[in-house]
């Protein structure tokens, strides 16, 4: 089943050459000071933001229930902080 459904969708899909793209230049348009550089996030942000969660609501795509970061805010919002300066 999988083998016939693997052959009917690669059929619908062209083959592109995709050693002639053009390369694209970084282009900003606007005032120097308004260019987004490093955003600085600290832990206080990370707790005011988590503290503004309401924690009646449904977990998000972690699993984390709101109701539990709310619990632990304080002993979370460093090391949550610190996962916002690596991505």
């Amino acid at each position: 089943m999988a083998e016939n459904l693997n052959e009917y969708f690669s059929s619908v899909f062209t083959r592109e050459d995709i050693s002639i793209l053009p390369v694209l230049e970084t282009k900003f348009e606007g005032r120097e000071f308004d260019y987004l550089g490093q955003l600085i996030v600290t832990p206080t942000m990370v707790a005011m933001k988590i503290r503004d969660m309401k924690d009646n609501k449904s977990p998000g795509v972690d699993g984390i229930p709101p109701k539990l970061l709310l619990e632990i805010v304080e002993q979370s919002a460093y090391r949550l902080q610190q996962c916002s300066i690596c991505h």
